[in-house]
């Protein structure tokens, strides 16, 4: 059964546009002290709960309140304890946007309220740090180049497969397209873009298959897997480019994409032709 404590305090903050983030810490945490909850608070505009207390009294009649103002460099902290006549008591902690990171990393607390998806972008940073796959999202000029690079290096593997050098292949997938294709799924979902279910499975699948895949199991099907990623490659390229409202009219870019869809299909008739003349010999 929700307590109707926590309910309270969760609606009043879901109501007041001041307060865009409220995490509540795990009770064992604050079983030493004389408190039933202890919060923090995300907010732009610390000062209005220091100089308007009228916000406490909307939670219930307030038996005794303290309040501490200080600041840890630059950026300002509220601290508030109230007990109230009903015998209950409450911590709220409250902190600036820019010092939310640092509360982010704490595992002891449980997100309640993320009304601008702070908490869901600071973890999926986190997540990519955590494991060296994590770069800032680009602007226009350094998107434009991440796309070049993409086509250039999928060129590349057109003529490397017309060679059949897949261990080659393999390093560009795993060293540039791979990455690439992570970043680009970071970045949308930092922005809070959602993916369709084939669309979640074919970027897994580019992922995964990588590593797995020795060269000898792989080059009859390179067409299909180059070509995979140019089709999750370009739908994450337009779909970033729409939310962050990039131009994309590049020239080279557009010749780029021409030469390699040109390429590919001249790999896939050579393979065709290949096919029928195997099967003439027989």
């Amino acid at each position: 059964m929700l307590d109707h404590h926590l309910w309270d305090i969760y609606t009043y903050c879901i109501m007041d546009d001041l307060i865009r983030c409220l995490i509540l810490y795990e009770r064992h945490e604050i079983a030493t002290e004389r408190l039933e909850y202890k919060f923090v608070i995300f907010t732009p505009n610390i000062y209005n709960f220091l100089k308007d207390t009228n916000w406490l009294k909307q939670l219930g009649k307030v038996f005794h309140a303290e309040c501490e103002y200080k600041l840890n460099g630059d950026h300002p902290i509220l601290h508030y304890c109230a007990v109230y006549e009903m015998g209950w008591s409450v911590q709220f902690l409250f902190i600036s946007d820019d010092l939310s990171f640092n509360y982010l990393k704490e595992k002891r607390m449980r997100l309640l309220i993320d009304k601008d998806h702070q908490f869901k972008k600071e973890q999926i940073k986190l997540e990519g740090i955590k494991y060296g796959k994590w770069y800032e999202l680009p602007d226009q000029m350094e998107f434009i180049q991440i796309i070049e690079k993409f086509y250039i290096f999928l060129l590349k593997s057109v003529r490397l497969m017309k060679n059949h050098n897949m261990i080659e292949i393999l390093k560009i997938e795993s060293e540039i397209l791979e990455p690439i294709v992570i970043s680009l799924t970071q970045w949308l979902s930092y922005c809070d873009e959602l993916f369709t279910f084939e669309e979640v499975n074919n970027i897994k699948n580019l992922v995964t298959d990588a590593k797995k895949n020795l060269p000898s199991m792989r080059e009859k099907n390179d067409y299909n897997r180059l070509n995979t990623y140019l089709n999750v490659g370009e739908n994450l390229i337009n779909n970033y480019s729409d939310i962050m409202d990039y131009e994309m009219n590049n020239a080279k870019i557009i010749y780029l994409k021409e030469t390699l869809l040109t390429q590919l299909q001249h790999f896939l008739n050579h393979q065709q032709t290949d096919k029928g003349n195997l099967i003439c010999l027989y």
